[in-house]
């Protein structure tokens, strides 16, 4: 697992870069997207065809040679960082308790000898448990949350989290793709933000004593808006929220 954040601050950067008026393509936008988005045809299946797809996974067979390769390619992405698409599955395009149960015995004795634990949960979760103690879980719902050796939290998807930087602001009113939380500070990237509402965002900021040293940006360029807002609160936190070409995202930090 090391540092799984890989996804998530590669989210982060790219609004990031947009922010700071680097060269970020459509394309670039709509690859992150694909990352924390489901597909448009998937949302609109039954609940019918869910079970069908299912079942039609759970009769496939699967070889040996199955097996070792999802090993071989989670421990991959433990421990180069390479984490890939998560939302897909990590087993055949699968989670872990879709598998029949013989190939999850398979697979929990493959990555058990690796120093790697599974845990499956009773809230429908299921946890990848690393011998250095870090953790990444799969919630239900298809979320992931990201637990580092080092105590720093990454989420993909998933609700507003409480934490000491979140509570300095009020909660935004946008789904969550990609955060990460450590020492230095919280990190959250958004897509598809109507600017309008970014800037009312920035008002309920203000309100909630933000309005110390600012530094901000409302320019267009070549047709694309370049909006930040950048400011302190009085009480030692610097929020900075930044917009390009959909993708959003805001810090928040000790000063």
């Amino acid at each position: 697992m090391r540092k799984f954040l890989v996804c998530t601050l590669a989210a982060v950067l790219v609004f990031g870069a947009a922010g700071c008026g680097l060269d970020i393509s459509e394309d670039d936008v709509n690859s992150i997207e694909g990352l924390f988005t489901e597909d448009s045809d998937k949302d609109d299946k039954t609940d019918k065809d869910d079970k069908k797809d299912k079942e039609e996974k759970d009769s496939t067979q699967f070889s040996q040679e199955d097996v070792q390769s999802w090993v071989s390619n989670l421990l991959n992405s433990m421990e180069d960082d390479q984490t890939g698409d998560l939302s897909e599955g990590l087993f055949g395009g699968m989670d872990f308790d879709e598998l029949p149960a013989d190939l999850q015995q398979q697979v929990k004795d493959e990555l058990k000898e690796e120093g790697v634990d599974i845990k499956t949960n009773s809230d429908g979760s299921t946890t990848y448990v690393d011998a250095d103690g870090s953790e990444i879980t799969q919630n239900e719902d298809g979320t992931w949350v990201v637990t580092n050796e080092d105590g720093s939290v990454g989420q993909l998807g998933g609700d507003w989290p409480s934490n000491e930087y979140t509570k300095q602001v009020p909660k935004p009113p946008f789904g969550l793709t990609a955060a990460s939380t450590d020492e230095y500070g919280f990190s959250v990237a958004f897509l598809g933000v109507k600017l309008e509402d970014l800037r009312e965002y920035v008002e309920e900021l203000k309100d909630k004593g933000f309005t110390k040293d600012v530094e901000s940006e409302d320019t267009e360029t070549f047709g694309i808006v370049i909006f930040s807002y950048v400011a302190s609160n009085g009480k030692g936190y610097r929020v900075e929220v930044t917009s390009a070409m959909g993708v959003c995202g805001m810090t928040i930090t000790k000063e």
